[in-house]
């Protein structure tokens, strides 16, 4: 009994040590994302052991940062039908100033509104949380036109759990039951707290980057997503009471399983373009991007900016 006792307190203490570490490592890893996107910062315990910080009310308002998206461009034009982009950090426009970005450009080529709610780290669920949420609806009019940019990453960010070490992020997971997506119970802490470990994540990292590379998950990886633009596409048009047209940008040249994808969204009336169709140029470049991350540069809008334009036929305000 008492070898128990204390094999049970000597794993107490190496679990506390552990997280101890983790937690450090996080920390200081957030540190680095204030300095450079001015983000509010709580530590990592407090995330997962505060239930307010799983608010949408938390999640979606504040101030120009990774969970509101950008500010609006174009609002001088506020007699013309708007535009709203969804994606993540590469359409959001991360390392770009505002006027260097996708939004600012549609923006001021079209003359028209483009409020761009992309998110840095974030993918489909971060797009599905919005259109469902009251308050996405308080910055967003109706728009008749949205663009989601998609990256192979977001297949990978459909599957894993809770908070990435170097993202802010809370990453509620879902899955397809009877065509319905339905949300995984995440509202154990401790849990939370296990699954988020940089360990945790490392091996989960891995194990999903073998199911997304296994051909035989084609079709289970394409259905979710496509439920989650469908189910956006429905959230849209009922809280904005008109019809949207919805496009989704492959933007990796070789998106996995993009036929699948691509024959899915237009079963459901979601048009979906590959970059190749817009150039040849390689997007992964010098020319083309602003960090060791790829992310577009100014060059990258500056280019595909007008011929999304015209492959789309986007109505100019005149």
């Amino acid at each position: 009994m008492k070898i128990i006792k204390i094999l049970f307190v000597n794993i107490l203490i190496t679990i506390g040590l552990i997280y101890t570490i983790d937690l450090f490592i996080y920390n200081q890893s957030v540190k680095e994302r204030i300095r450079d996107h001015y983000v509010y910062h709580i530590n990592k315990f407090q995330y997962f052991t505060t239930p307010n910080f799983l608010d949408l009310e938390h999640f979606f308002t504040g101030t120009d940062n990774v969970y509101r998206g950008r500010t609006p461009d174009g609002l001088e034009y506020h007699n013309a039908k708007p535009i709203t982009i969804f994606g993540c950090s590469f359409s959001h426009g991360q390392h770009l100033n505002k006027d260097q970005t996708l939004s600012y450009k549609l923006a001021h080529i079209l003359k028209r509104p483009v409020y761009n709610r992309s998110i840095m780290g974030g993918g489909l669920q971060e797009m599905y949380e919005q259109s469902k949420s009251h308050y996405f609806y308080k910055d967003v009019p109706p728009s008749d036109t949205v663009i989601y940019l998609f990256l192979n990453d977001h297949y990978r960010r459909m599957l894993l759990y809770a908070i990435d070490i170097l993202a802010l992020n809370f990453k509620r997971i879902y899955y397809l039951k009877n065509d319905q997506l339905i949300e995984r119970n995440q509202e154990i802490p401790i849990l939370n707290l296990i699954k988020s470990s940089y360990l945790i994540k490392r091996i989960n990292t891995l194990y999903y980057k073998n199911i997304l590379n296994n051909p035989k998950n084609a079709d289970k990886l394409t259905d979710l997503a496509v439920a989650f633009f469908t189910n956006t596409k429905k959230e849209l048009e009922q809280h904005w009471h008109n019809k949207v047209k919805f496009y989704v940008i492959f933007y990796d040249r070789n998106t996995l399983y993009e036929n699948i994808l691509k024959k899915k969204l237009e079963q459901n009336n979601i048009e979906a373009i590959s970059i190749s169709e817009l150039t040849n140029e390689n997007l992964y470049s010098e020319v083309y991007t602003v960090s060791e991350n790829n992310h577009p540069s100014e060059a990258t809008w500056d280019l595909l900016t007008p011929k999304i334009i015209e492959r789309l036929n986007l109505e100019k305000n005149i």
